[in-house]
């Protein structure tokens, strides 16, 4: 539980932050205070995080919390009516896949009880948002929560707190792709419903690593690891210079710009126009695949601004898509000066699926000049 301090007659931050063992900078930053030779008398100040930093849980009711929390941790503190909000996480970076510890601390800060209501057993929410705005993952997404009405009763001075890791998987059960990232938090009280805090995190880019060689023709009905199943991955034959071979497509052509190999096709040869390159292939139902590829911008530096979706597009035995899994990227995660290696996977695979379509849709925005060459495609079934 976080430690919290009434200001007596005589005391100065500076006192307080050496009985603590903290510094004035930290008791600035969690209390929100803008003079650090103004406190007042009757003023109650967080100190620190103590079940935080050590792991020990207090008043957690869902979710955990594991690791420590650095000095300088992304966080951020609100009052709202008499509730001392804090929020955050204890990196501002994450490599791809780590998980994401994410904390909720709230704290009556006033001089009176407060009373919550809840209308069900949640009691926090946490969001991740895309520089789109878009929510792609949130907490409550395929949980189900009792169905039973509570008020929570906190004293003056008196806390709980939320915590949870994820695992940077959206919605769909996808791993995220490398991006800036906005993490919201939430009380569901009644009350405090409409209030949020929130922080920005980076998801770089994991340890690449290179795509497994075909070892085998696929055997049909088995998952085999390592074995691609797609023709011409690399786009070495081309039926003509605007047409790869095995694969579909639109305003694509041929070019040198590879990561291996002689060619790579190059999606928005006219860079003002939507692109499309995609193939379709058998999959299982109820299986996980990986797509892994290589991506590179090309053109100027200063003069890309486009979107890539990178797509697994499922269908049933009649030609009906039943889901897809779709990660998004622009011009701010395919490098211009070299190949980067982008990679995901599915999540289980729809009951009834019969084929998968993979599929590259390149979107340009305002002024973009650029294209994206995409190079060494590899879909692989792995349990």
């Amino acid at each position: 539980m976080a430690t919290t301090y009434t200001v007596q007659s005589g005391d100065t931050l500076a006192g307080i932050a050496a009985r603590y063992n903290t510094t004035v900078d930290r008791l600035m930053r969690i209390n929100n205070l803008a003079n650090p030779n103004r406190i007042d008398v009757g003023q109650v100040l967080v100190i620190d995080f103590e079940d935080m930093a050590n792991g020990t849980p207090s008043n957690v009711g869902e979710g955990t919390f594991t690791g420590e929390i650095a000095e300088a941790d992304p966080f951020v503190s609100r009052l709202f009516n008499g509730i001392l909000y804090i929020f955050g996480t204890p990196r501002a970076v994450y490599r791809q896949g780590e998980r994401v510890p994410i904390f909720l601390n709230k704290i009556n800060v006033s001089g009176r009880t407060i009373r919550l209501f809840y209308p069900t057993g949640q009691r926090f929410e946490f969001e991740a948002v895309n520089q789109n705005g878009r929510v792609i993952w949130n907490y409550s997404a395929g949980r189900v929560f009792t169905q039973v009405t509570e008020t929570v009763v906190l004293a003056p001075g008196q806390s709980q707190s939320f915590r949870f890791d994820w695992d940077q998987r959206n919605n769909q059960g996808n791993q995220v792709v490398p991006q800036r990232l906005t993490l919201r938090g939430f009380n569901v009280a009644r009350e405090l419903r409409n209030n949020s805090v929130s922080v920005s995190i980076s998801i770089s880019a994991g340890a690449t690593t290179t795509a497994p060689p075909v070892t085998t023709t696929p055997s049909p009905g088995v998952c085999q690891a390592g074995v691609n199943l797609l023709r011409n991955p690399g786009f070495e034959f081309w039926n003509t210079t605007t047409s790869p071979r095995n694969w579909s497509g639109a305003n694509v052509i041929q070019t040198t710009v590879r990561h291996s190999g002689s060619f790579a096709a190059l999606l928005g040869n006219n860079p003002a126009r939507a692109a499309e390159l995609y193939q379709e292939v058998s999959i299982l139902p109820q299986r996980i695949y990986r797509l892994t590829f290589w991506g590179r911008e090309v053109g100027r530096p200063d003069r890309g601004n486009f979107s890539l979706r990178t797509s697994v597009v499922y269908f049933d035995g009649s030609g009906n898509a039943i889901g897809q899994s779709d990660p998004d990227y622009d011009e701010n995660f395919i490098p211009n000066d070299r190949f980067n290696q982008f990679s995901f996977t599915t999540g289980r695979v729809p009951v009834g699926t019969r084929t998968a379509r993979v599929r590259f849709r390149f979107t340009p925005r305002a002024n973009n000049d650029n294209g994206v060459a995409v190079d060494d495609v590899f879909l692989e079934c792995l349990v």
